[in-house]
């Protein structure tokens, strides 16, 4: 045996290659993650884990960059409990391509699925560099946390990160790790939305112009203007009167403005919640969330009001935030 061969031992065992690298059975560490994490093996099979590792580092020398174990490279007690060997050959990856497809099922456009895929890289770039040891796929709460306090020092809004990094971990079925970056991002959404300019009713799809133009000419431009005057069937019926706006129309715009306090629902999603007859907050806190999206996939089918139909995700939290708001219309 070669003088600088490093020797076998319970942690990490390794031979020469012919290249004059390591090839490295990586067993045992791994046996140490999964008792840690509580998992025997990785949800997503298929995709193989990458080590690269310099000089006689070891175990220290061992950095997983980003991306998914595959169920040969995790058989904790196989070969005594050293685990099957995987090849020093270079990073570790996401499988882009599988998340791709994953995104296009979903219906989401080109720009969307790229941009997803390059901020989850984002995330797993930063488990690289930052957390070493680290991928996308063995990442806890507190590695995310730690990125998006990271991320908040150089951008005013880790939204789309978050919003990605769920999608990913929807894609892995790591439901505590989607469960938290769906969390942390409606509270980051909570946070601003005192912040947010209020919704504008030329942005909401089928409001005619010339109601915009009328209520504009008594100061209403916006939902927030249309709910503070409009709240009691008596404030309606003088909003009509003073703007020239039918009563029946007015009506709508109160609704369309109510169910725009429920968070993520604006512009499109409103249109659909109301050509769905799904047309109040009380309405909708009565839905479980399948039942609101085939409500609303139908009516979308029908109108084709959005270019992809609502997530159950989606669907669940409307309905979380519609029970926790308090009713200010009367009907």
């Amino acid at each position: 045996m070669r003088e600088d061969a490093p020797q076998r031992d319970s942690r990490l065992t390794a031979r020469w290659s012919r290249a004059g690298q390591r090839t490295v059975s990586v067993g045992p560490i791994l046996d140490q993650v999964a008792a840690e994490s509580g998992r025997h093996r990785w949800a997503r099979p298929g995709v193989f884990q990458r080590w690269k590792v310099r000089g006689q580092g070891g175990e220290r020398g061992a950095r997983s960059v980003r991306g998914e174990f595959s169920r040969s490279a995790w058989e904790p007690g196989e070969k005594s409990g050293e685990g099957q060997a995987a090849n020093i050959q270079g990073e570790q990856k996401m499988d882009e391509e599988e998340f791709r497809t994953f995104l296009k099922a979903q219906r989401r456009s080109q720009g969307t699925i790229e941009q997803c895929v390059r901020l989850t890289g984002e995330f797993g770039a930063y488990l690289g560099e930052h957390r070493v040891g680290k991928g996308l796929d063995d990442a806890h709460p507190e590695d995310l946390k730690a990125f998006v306090s990271w991320k908040k020092k150089q951008r005013k809004s880790v939204n789309s990160y978050l919003w990605a990094i769920h999608r990913y971990y929807e894609y892995t079925s790591n439901e505590p790790m989607r469960r938290l970056a769906t969390d942390m991002r409606q509270q980051e959404i909570a946070k601003g939305r005192g912040k947010r300019r209020s919704l504008r009713l030329k942005d909401i799809p089928g409001v005619a112009a010339e109601q915009i133009e009328k209520l504009a000419v008594i100061g209403i431009a916006d939902v927030e203007g249309v709910l503070e005057t409009g709240r009691t069937k008596e404030e309606r019926e003088e909003l009509s009167r003073r703007s020239g706006v039918p009563l029946d129309e007015i009506l709508e715009l109160v609704k369309l403005a109510d169910l725009t306090r429920i968070v993520d629902i604006k512009g499109v999603r409103v249109r659909l919640l109301y050509e769905a007859g799904v047309d109040t907050v009380e309405k909708v806190s009565t839905y479980d969330p399948e039942g609101l999206r085939e409500k609303l996939i139908e009516a979308n089918e029908d109108r084709q009001i959005l270019t992809r139909d609502p997530t159950l995700v989606e669907t669940k939290y409307w309905i979380t935030q519609a029970k926790a708001l308090q009713q200010v219309v009367e009907y």
